[in-house]
């Protein structure tokens, strides 16, 4: 994993997908925003294995048990890519609310709460996926990393929108960087020294 080394260079420009993903990491996307994007970078999706999808370690590859644990972590679930696909082109959403008062008899104090539950057009309580993997470079020509990302959606009075997040991306930023500087220093046999910029006085 990392860049590539060429005549004792580390190409170390960061990749297209890798700054496609993190331009809109953590934005609200409209429903045909995000449509768009899915579909032009539909290669960068990977389907859920069925252990991700029965979360069971038994029989898991290590990437497998990473993202089981990222999943028990975020209380997820991973989709395919066909589910997000479906849902950029048909979601819909009907929004319900009641309230819930309760009381309490000894000091007759009152407690109100307002409930709001998001369904489906036939009534159904919504279940949605809110996880689902990419797999792609961090530098140009480097080898893919499979990070998780997570979904979710927010309703605006009549609208909806959609939002992606990577899941630490510092950590695939970091494990890529450390491999790219190995490149370099196994093609160049220079030591590989690492350091911070010297402060300039004026």
């Amino acid at each position: 994993m990392g860049s590539r080394a060429q005549d004792g260079r580390v190409d170390a420009d960061l990749a297209g997908e890798w700054k496609r993903w993190n331009a809109i990491s953590g934005k609200s996307l409209d429903k045909d925003v995000f449509g768009e994007f899915i579909e032009e970078n539909a290669n960068d999706f990977l389907d859920p294995t069925p252990a991700l999808l029965s979360q069971g370690t038994d029989k898991a590859e290590p990437w497998e048990v990473r993202m089981i644990q990222i999943a028990a972590r975020v209380q997820g679930r991973f989709g395919q890519y066909s589910t997000l696909n479906m849902l950029s082109r048909e979601f819909k959403v009907h929004e319900t609310g009641h309230m819930n008062v309760t009381t309490n008899r000894d000091t007759g104090e009152a407690k109100v709460q307002f409930l709001t539950e998001h369904k489906d057009p036939d009534g159904q309580p919504l279940t949605l996926p809110n996880l689902f993997m990419i797999a792609i470079p961090v530098f140009e020509e480097g080898a893919l990393y499979r990070l998780a990302v997570r979904f979710r959606y927010r309703k605006a009075n009549s609208d909806v929108k959609f939002i992606v997040q990577i899941y630490n991306p510092d950590v695939a930023l970091r494990d890529a960087a450390r491999e790219a500087m190995a490149i370099a220093r196994d093609a160049t046999g220079v030591p590989l020294i690492m350091g911070i910029p010297e402060t300039t006085v004026s």
